[in-house]
């Protein structure tokens, strides 16, 4: 069993704290190419087949050697969007986990769901910047999650299902002058919306539908 960091936004942070998210999608990187009638996928000198983006996650094929996440029964560690007292800003994270090593306490705050303080002065006084989760060490996270299964797929092959289990809800609206709720989009919907927040811009949005590394997890911390 390994550990590997994973980032997760705020709303995935929230929905895993709410016991909402038990999949994720992350982008596979190279994408798989088409040639001679079947889709492959390079990485690590080893080509892999994949064909109908169905058989790739067989262990046969050691799709566990070339998968980044790990395999099932492997753990990620979450980093997200964090901060600790304001004595620590001028410090790297690397700094501040030394100054753990030696004995020295700070308090953790994390940005989702949002920390509210009562007492403002105290807020002011003690709290520090926030930092990126792209920077979190291992000592501040609070999330730790166990892969149950890896699987490859399309973006666009998630169903309804699937996207409730990313955490996204239906959404709805009321009639005029009417009680009766009615569905307005799917989850799957607002899953294709998110997903295009965060990857249309580096060339992965929806109607591009690239393979993704399909991970379902669940919260062990």
């Amino acid at each position: 069993m390994k550990e590997r960091p994973i980032v997760m936004t705020g709303s995935s942070v929230r929905a895993i704290l709410e016991d909402q998210k038990l999949q994720t999608r992350r982008v596979m990187k190279p994408q798989p190419y088409f040639s001679h009638d079947n889709w492959w996928f390079e990485k690590k000198g080893m080509v892999y087949a994949l064909p109908n983006g169905k058989e790739f996650c067989t262990p046969a094929l050691g799709i566990w050697d070339v998968c980044p996440y790990g395999r099932a029964g492997d753990r990620l560690w979450v980093k997200e969007t964090w901060r600790v007292v304001n004595t620590f800003d001028g410090l790297r994270p690397s700094e501040i986990s030394s100054q753990f090593a030696e004995g020295r306490t700070a308090s953790v705050w994390y940005k989702y769901p949002v920390w509210m303080c009562n007492d403002k002065e105290y807020e002011k006084k003690f709290q520090g910047r926030w930092r990126s989760a792209r920077f979190m060490p291992r000592w501040a996270s609070r999330i730790l999650l166990e892969i149950t299964d890896i699987r490859v797929e399309r973006v666009q092959d998630i169903t309804e299902q699937d996207a409730i289990a990313e955490g996204f809800e239906k959404s709805y609206y009321y009639k005029p002058l009417s009680s009766s709720r009615e569905v307005l989009n799917y989850a799957r919907d607002s899953f294709g919306e998110g997903w295009d927040s965060i990857n249309e811009k580096r060339g992965f949005g929806w109607d591009v539908n690239p393979w993704v590394w399909v991970i379902e997890f669940k919260v062990v911390e």
